[in-house]
């Protein structure tokens, strides 16, 4: 199947005492927890809502944001956020890509590949690994593609 915007059907060294004391710390779990940083708890929460898998049949369109990351539109007004796990080079200039499955889904184990058009035709470039999906609400969904409005200055 071919998916596109268009038709988507388809450090340095550490003092031997202060490793020592860091050691310790780890080791006798001194840490109660507060030292954690908020990206930490982001991440499990996104972890929660993720999935591995979509079904094909229910992808609507899809829009690539960048070289990293695919929002993918189902049906039932569900939107996936998709971010590979490294960045797949030429996806966000190409806008498309394609994807081959035996599945009816499209999981986080799939691989895509950019299509480059050009004129009638068009070559392949990158193939990438997708990551989870990570369904998104329409918040969300519209901050991710919110185009940035130009700040109309006083000589204009």
């Amino acid at each position: 199947m071919i998916a596109s915007n268009q038709v988507t059907r388809y450090i340095g060294a550490t003092p031997p005492l202060a490793r020592t004391v860091l050691c310790a710390l780890l080791l006798f779990g001194l840490n109660d927890g507060s030292f954690a940083d908020d990206k930490t708890a982001n991440t499990a929460a996104t972890a929660e809502k993720a999935e591995r898998c979509i079904s094909i049949r229910s992808i609507k369109q899809t829009k690539v944001l960048d070289d990293q990351n695919v929002l993918f539109y189902t049906a039932g007004n569900r939107n996936y956020k998709n971010h590979l796990a490294y960045p797949c080079s030429g996806l966000a200039i190409a806008d498309s890509f394609m994807y081959r499955t035996s599945e009816s889904k499209l999981c986080n184990v799939d691989i895509i590949t950019v299509l480059n058009r050009m004129g009638g035709g068009g070559t392949q470039g990158a193939s990438c690994g997708l990551g989870m999906f990570e369904e998104i609400d329409q918040q969300q969904l519209d901050a991710l593609t919110k185009k940035p409005v130009k700040q109309k200055t006083a000589e204009q």
